[in-house]
């Protein structure tokens, strides 16, 4: 008769060793309970950036709607007691950029002859006929 191997030792009991929790899926170091809320900041971050980036680009009236998501967003991250995402910082100051072209645009067009009212009358040129030779 042929013997039959000895079954293999139990698996070693969950955990590290002296009992503490091995370090895996669903383990964290350092759990900061405002991660969730600044990764949130992370992404309307990016959408200030992208507006800011439209406004200097396509449509400046997008400019100060990037300023003033940007300063939310700034004072949200304060309050956290964190620094403003890059994106955000990015966007906030194409933004501000983009305000201020559009002072200027609105400050050059008032200033411009063309604003004249009323329009100033003009006078036709003489006919053919009344012109002295």
């Amino acid at each position: 008769m042929s013997s039959i191997p000895p079954p293999p030792p139990p698996p070693p009991p969950p955990g590290g060793p002296y009992g503490q929790p091995s370090p895996g899926y669903g383990y964290q170091t350092g759990y900061d309970p405002n991660q969730g809320a600044y990764s949130a900041l992370e992404s309307r971050s990016t959408t200030v950036l992208v507006l800011g980036i439209l406004s200097l680009v396509i449509c400046g009236l997008l400019g100060p709607v990037a300023w003033s998501m940007g300063n939310k967003i700034k004072q949200e991250a304060a309050a956290m007691g964190r620094d403003e995402p890059g994106n955000c910082k990015g966007g906030r100051i194409c933004g501000i950029i983009a305000s201020a072209l559009i002072v200027l645009g609105v400050v050059a067009l008032s200033l411009s002859p063309l604003s004249a009212w009323p329009p100033v009358p003009i006078r036709a040129d003489p006919s053919p006929a009344s012109v002295e030779v």
